[in-house]
This record gives C-alpha cells, sequence and structure tokens, in this order.
C-alpha cells in the first residue's frame, strides 16, 4: 500500500488483495496516533476511517503523553 493513499483510493484490484482480507474483523490493541511526541501520519479520526473502511472492528489508540479516553467513541 502506498504511504499517505487510503483504502478508499486504491483501484478494486488492490483492495481485494489476499493480505487485506486479513484486517476484516480485526481489532488493532496499540496503535499510535499523531500528533505526538514522535512523527505519526494519521490523527485518530483518520485511523477510524481507515480502519471502517477496511472492515476492521475497533481500535485502541495510544498516545504517550496524552490521555486517549475523551477522543475514543
Amino acid at each position: 500500500m502506498t504511504i499517505g493513499m487510503t483504502l478508499m483510493e486504491l483501484p478494486d484490484s488492490a483492495v481485494n488483495r489476499p493480505d487485506l482480507e486479513l484486517l476484516r474483523g480485526a481489532v488493532d490493541i496499540h496503535i499510535h496516533h499523531g500528533p505526538d511526541l514522535y512523527a505519526r501520519i494519521q490523527d485518530p479520526f483518520e485511523l477510524a476511517q481507515e480502519a471502517r473502511s477496511a472492515g476492521m472492528r475497533g481500535l485502541c489508540i495510544k498516545r504517550h503523553n496524552f490521555p486517549t479516553g475523551g477522543i475514543a467513541a
């Protein structure tokens, strides 16, 4: 997958790849989002949109310096 390209922007042939099928129904239990102390490529809302478009059931977002409960829904 090209960095910076969303799943919705990928051609159908890329979305039907077997490795992307593994994401359907998955829950990522440890993912960091930006802005953060370290460079991140997506904010929590972009991560959630990508997870939904990939068919994932959920995410557990994390930050090093602030609690994330206020943005989780």
